[in-house]
């Protein structure tokens, strides 16, 4: 099995799937649209961000305890993004407090920063990038399944109640698919999909 493999960002070691952390920021941050595009645009900035400040700051990083410090840095940016929203949107921000909380351990623990070491620093922000948008689609497909039919509702960020409704009913449609049984149910049919993809991306690199 080769080393492309294990590196893929979608079926390899280092997907939303393999870790916990990741887990939880999809199904906190899925249960509504406006919840899944606030931590998505929080989790844009935190990858991109704290890829571009280890660019600037190669040079004095230290070999020992840099997981440390690439922690530092990228908890300071998730706290700056989650600043400026509280300020902007405090409604919104503190419903998605806990998910952007996880973005800096997420970036931390999949390895995205040892990756893009030796990167130039296009290579490493189209690479940040593509790293978050992987759980940022994640998130935003399972939201636009999880609102319409736990909800019977679509929302947006924005409004004085921190969320714009392009419709909304009186009643739900299926309202388990709301709530964490209902997104594990959906998870498992994704983990089938993934284990699926996961393997036909096995088969594949050990054809070549």
């Amino acid at each position: 099995m080769s080393n492309s493999y294990h590196s893929h960002s979608f079926w390899g070691n280092r997907s939303p799937l393999s870790s916990l952390a990741g887990l939880a920021l999809i199904l906190v941050s899925s249960s509504r649209l406006a919840y899944a595009l606030t931590v998505s645009i929080g989790l844009l900035w935190l990858y991109l961000l704290t890829g571009l400040s280890l660019w600037f700051a190669r040079h004095i990083l230290p070999e020992r305890g840099g997981s440390l410090v690439i922690l530092a840095i990228s908890c300071f940016i998730g706290a700056m993004y989650l600043w400026v929203h509280l300020l902007i949107n405090p409604f919104l921000g503190m419903e998605c407090f806990f998910p952007i909380l996880l973005g800096p351990l997420i970036y931390t623990g999949s390895g995205t920063a040892e990756r893009i070491r030796t990167m130039d620093l296009g290579d490493r922000l189209a690479a940040s990038f593509f790293d978050a948008l992987v759980y940022c689609g994640l998130s935003i497909a399972l939201a636009l399944i999880r609102e319409p039919l736990g909800f019977l509702s679509l929302s947006f960020p924005g409004g004085s109640r921190g969320m714009i409704f392009f419709f909304a009913g009186k009643t739900s449609l299926l309202y388990p698919v709301s709530l964490s049984s209902g997104a594990f149910l959906l998870l498992g049919y994704g983990i089938v999909l993934y284990n699926v993809l996961r393997g036909r991306g096995n088969s594949g690199e050990e054809d070549e």
